[in-house]
């Protein structure tokens, strides 16, 4: 699982998580001294933070592979980008866009991500953006704020 994990291969290490989940279980029910009780409490919650993000990277796996399912609505094309909306339950808009980036290396691509505090200085309409969390270097919570004619929107991204 660790291997799995330090590749960021969160679909298979949530498979193999499986097994690895029942035992640190079966141990946590089983009669141990207070040291090792904390050392699998700590490992259980970490097992559980993995398996969340094991699922929602299935669901958005699931997502891309089916562009029509699960109440995605068209939007926009434009530029080679479609995009495509959706109203949660709890008020929230979500955007999906996909396309294809041509002369860009995965390295420019994720430096773009990483720096998102300089999209003010490039990115038209963004007024302001704020990384939010960056406790892993694979990983970032950004608020966004677009100006727009008339019109104020900020966003909450979460990538990883």
């Amino acid at each position: 699982v660790v291997r799995l994990v330090r590749a960021r291969r969160l679909v298979a290490a949530g498979i193999t998580l499986r097994g690895v989940e029942k035992t640190v279980t079966r141990a946590c029910l089983s009669q141990r001294d207070e040291q090792e009780r904390e050392w699998l409490t700590t490992v259980r919650a970490i097992l559980n933070g993995l398996r969340t993000r094991s699922t929602e990277a299935q669901q958005a796996l699931k997502e891309f592979d089916e562009p029509s399912s699960l109440g995605w609505k068209p939007a926009q094309e434009s530029g080679g980008v479609r995009t495509e909306f959706r109203a949660a339950d709890d008020g929230s808009l979500w955007l999906r866009m996909e396309g294809e980036l041509r002369g860009a290396s995965l390295r420019d691509v994720a430096a773009v991500a990483y720096e998102a505090e300089l999209w003010p200085r490039w990115v038209p309409f963004c007024s302001s953006a704020e990384v939010l969390s960056a406790d892993d270097p694979t990983e970032r919570i950004v608020w966004v704020q677009f100006d727009l004619p008339m019109l104020r929107r900020g966003a909450l991204l979460h990538w990883y």
